[in-house]
């Protein structure tokens, strides 16, 4: 409600995830690449950080092609590729790469136990989060009774993982508690 979108934007909501159809505009091709490509490098960065991998236990072949600076490598390939054509693509090179990459992830965390039982535990912390700053008079200073729930939504729909856990933490964790980051 209140969203004036346009088609291309509601054709690159629609088409972003690797079960929908390519989108039929260059805009959701280019959201649904920079998805792609965001997610496989930050879940692996966020994997190594929780110890359910280890950098020796990525993939051999698709790391090699990739290397270290993984996020640069695909997406200079992909724009390199691109270039003055009509449709986003990567070197099948770097493509096959990001594909054995992502089966990877998949098979060893996004579908791993240890991973999986973690995200129990993501709900009650954004319900704390949620009352805390819905209910925080300082937080909804100067907004409108009736825009303070959105206010809320949006704010914590906006934060990184990274920063929720730590305002968490800095919120619900006594200081002794916390952990070393």
């Amino acid at each position: 409600k209140g969203l004036n979108l346009c088609c291309e934007v509601i054709n690159g909501i629609r088409n972003h995830t690797p079960d929908d159809p390519w989108p039929e505009t260059l805009e959701g091709c280019v959201v649904r690449f920079a998805d792609r490509i965001a997610y496989l490098k930050h879940d692996t960065d966020d994997a190594i950080r929780a110890k359910v991998l280890t950098k020796k236990r990525l993939p051999k072949k698709p790391m090699k092609v990739l290397g270290r600076k993984f996020l640069d490598r695909m997406v200079k390939d992909l724009v390199k590729n691109s270039r003055e054509k009509q449709k986003l693509t990567m070197s099948k090179e770097v493509q096959e790469a990001m594909d054995e990459l992502y089966k990877f992830m998949y098979k060893n965390v996004y579908t791993n136990r240890t991973a999986k039982s973690e995200e129990t535990k993501v709900p009650e912390i954004l319900r704390l989060l949620f009352l805390h700053y819905h209910y925080n008079h300082d937080f909804q200073k100067g907004i409108k009774q009736e825009h303070q729930l959105q206010n809320t939504v949006d704010f914590i729909a906006g934060m990184t993982d990274h920063y929720a856990i730590n305002k968490f933490q800095e919120l619900f964790v006594p200081t002794e508690w916390r952990a070393k980051r």
